[in-house]
């Protein structure tokens, strides 16, 4: 018993032309599409949704301070950097629990950019739990608990960070090169 006619079964394998849209000197648009946005995905998710606008392009100064500067002030960075993490990974994942507030008010948004002020504190009803309680002991024997960066000022009893300033490029221990980044992407 056939279920398809001859005729038709060589149609299933035969080749067709790309139509006009999907076709643009010579590549495909779709699909440069898709690797243009997954490799501004993979650069940290700090580009706009539009993808017009680049971190720092109208402000003065290097634009790559401006871009380390603006991953530094990402909320799951700033936990990181405070010591409430063991990771940035870990991080993220404790402020998308929802264990963190930001001036009182609760936040599950790790790519969220803090302010020069912002306090950063954890829940009331969480600070009872396991890792609240080990954390608040490992920020103890750390004799006050201060980060090595000057901008931020942490309270390791109530398990809070302040904001000072913004980092300065002596605070950032990063070893990249961002401006060959910066070049990568303006291409």
């Amino acid at each position: 018993m056939q279920i398809m006619p001859k005729s038709d079964r060589k149609a299933l394998f035969e080749r067709r032309p790309l139509r006009d849209a999907e076709v643009r000197n010579g590549q495909k648009t779709i699909r440069a599409g898709c690797s243009r946005k997954k490799r501004k995905k993979a650069a940290g998710r700090i580009w706009p949704a539009n993808g017009n606008e680049t971190a720092g392009k109208d402000k003065p100064g290097v634009t790559g301070d401006l871009l380390m500067q603006k991953l530094e002030m990402r909320l799951d960075n700033v936990i990181f950097r405070a010591g409430f993490a063991p990771s940035r990974q870990s991080a993220r994942q404790l402020v998308g629990h929802s264990q963190f507030l930001i001036n009182g008010k609760k936040i599950n948004i790790p790519s969220r950019e803090v302010k020069i002020g912002d306090v950063i504190s954890a829940k009331p009803n969480k600070t009872k739990g396991e890792y609240f309680k080990q954390l608040a002991a490992r920020l103890k024997e750390k004799k006050g608990g201060t980060p090595p960066s000057g901008w931020l000022e942490t309270v390791p009893n109530e398990i809070v960070v302040k904001i000072k300033s913004k980092p300065t490029r002596n605070d950032l221990d990063l070893h990249v090169d961002a401006q060959v980044i910066v070049e990568f992407y303006s291409r």
